[in-house]
């Protein structure tokens, strides 16, 4: 549990710190309340500024970021506005320049709470255009805001102009972070949501049409396929996950409330995208060491194009590869990807309708060279997975001795030979039984990942 936390302004006229210090000649804070400013200093004041400088101010803020965690056991907070923390007088253009002020009046909050509550989010809406200071606060470990609804959304409208979504890579030249503290999202209460553009504004080409509401879902699965498997924290906006498509001002105003529409969760192609996104999840939270690792790479730009490519790798020998496509075009297009090792690979995820390279989730292909020329369909996107052969990976629901639950729908032996190993990974609310004997030989092992399920009953042997 996260609170988005509003601690640059008071709407004071209706609070103690405005009413006990008012300038009613002028129905304002008052010039000696030692709370609040008379007018804000920076451009982007809502209701009456706060003074981050004044020592009744950081009390206040303080008592109350430190009650919320331990009182409701919150688990961290986001602070919208975080460019209004600040006495320095500014314009829209100066308030994006660096700010010391600014700088240490945020880490004087988090270097209160953090050592008190070790693991506590501090998320920053900063949406800087200069990257020095993000850079700063990315160090000192706070989250920040990263923005990304527009490329993505031109990507599933089908529209190759400000189509590159690499700011989602917390080391891209749009973000330039040493460490994963950008978190992404594709869409929020500030900005309109994908679908509702994807149906008004959607490409065509001959036959295939964005406009059509079951092609705009796909679309938005295999934009998931190239945002969720991304290193750092994601936000997911409100029913993004089976594409919602009510847009932000219905009912007046972007924070109105707006009809939930669970009705539609009865139609199946929502379900689909709901699977897309609980699978993704499933796969990025069972496989921490994976998405932890630094070993990417990835090119949404595509010299101004609409095929997105990413591979990750985990540094372990025995870890998993990662490799995903998507074509976000509204016309197929081929490219050239290098995959990281030969052998055999497993379609984890997609939408596609043919065999080996463009074929369906769960099947397999075998690589001979890890160059690769790939014809993709419009829409079509991949997320194939690479583990060696000694390797078996429980990632279904129910028995054991069912193919289809395991990657590469190949159980292990019933005997498993030294130097080989299983994981038990079942999807987030599913388990795995045990349905027949199984033998763990000597210098094999058996992994049940951290949170997962397994049944043994007196079917398991470990020599």
């Amino acid at each position: 549990m996260i609170l988005d936390v509003v601690y640059n302004h008071l709407d004071a006229y209706y609070a103690p710190q405005g009413r006990m210090y008012w300038d009613a000649a002028n129905s304002r804070p008052a010039a000696n309340n030692p709370w609040l400013n008379t007018a804000a200093p920076h451009p982007y004041s809502v209701f009456d500024d706060l003074n981050h400088t004044s020592a009744a101010t950081q009390y206040l803020v303080k008592r109350a970021m430190d009650y919320w965690i331990s009182e409701y056991k919150v688990d961290g907070y986001r602070f919208d506005l975080a460019k209004g923390f600040t006495q320095t007088a500014t314009n829209t253009t100066t308030v994006e320049n660096f700010d010391g002020s600014r700088v240490s009046n945020l880490y004087r909050y988090y270097d209160y709470i953090v050592p008190k509550y070790p693991g506590t989010y501090m998320i920053l809406e900063f949406l800087g255009q200069q990257r020095m200071e993000e850079q700063f606060y990315a160090g000192h470990g706070f989250l920040l805001w990263a923005k990304c609804n527009d490329p993505y959304n031109q990507s599933t409208l089908g529209f190759a102009s400000n189509s590159d979504f690499s700011k989602v890579m917390y080391n891209s030249s749009q973000t330039s972070f040493s460490v994963p503290a950008a978190v992404g999202y594709i869409e929020s209460h500030d900005e309109e949501r994908s679908m509702y553009k994807n149906l008004a504004f959607g490409n065509t080409s001959g036959g295939y049409n964005v406009k059509d509401t079951a092609t705009a879902l796909k679309r938005q699965a295999a934009a998931a396929a190239v945002f969720l498997t991304t290193p750092g924290p994601k936000m997911i906006w409100q029913f993004g996950e089976r594409g919602y498509e009510v847009p932000i001002l219905f009912g007046g105003s972007n924070v109105s409330n707006k009809p939930p529409q669970w009705e539609k969760f009865a139609e199946q192609r929502r379900k689909d995208l709901y699977n897309v996104y609980s699978k993704l999840n499933s796969l990025r939270i069972s496989n921490a060491d994976l998405f932890n690792s630094s070993n990417f790479s990835y090119d949404f730009y595509d010299n101004n194009g609409l095929f997105k490519k990413y591979q990750i790798t985990d540094n372990a020998t025995s870890g998993l590869k990662l490799n995903i496509v998507a074509n976000l075009d509204v016309v197929a297009q081929t490219r050239t990807v290098t995959f990281q090792t030969t052998g055999n690979w497993y379609n984890y995820q997609s939408n596609g309708t043919g065999s080996g390279i463009n074929g369906p989730t769960n099947s397999n292909l075998n690589l001979a060279s890890t160059s690769q020329s790939i014809t993709l369909q419009p829409g079509e996107y991949h997320v194939y997975i690479y583990h060696p052969s000694t390797v078996y990976v429980f990632n279904g629901d129910g028995n054991w001795g069912d193919p289809a639950n395991w990657t590469y729908n190949t159980a292990p032996p019933a005997v498993l030979p030294a130097g080989s190993e299983i994981f038990i990974n079942p999807r987030l609310t599913s388990e795995c039984l045990l349905n027949i004997n199984q033998t763990i030989s000597q210098g094999a092992k058996i992994t049940v990942m951290p949170g997962k399920k397994i049944k043994i009953p007196l079917n398991l042997s470990v020599q």
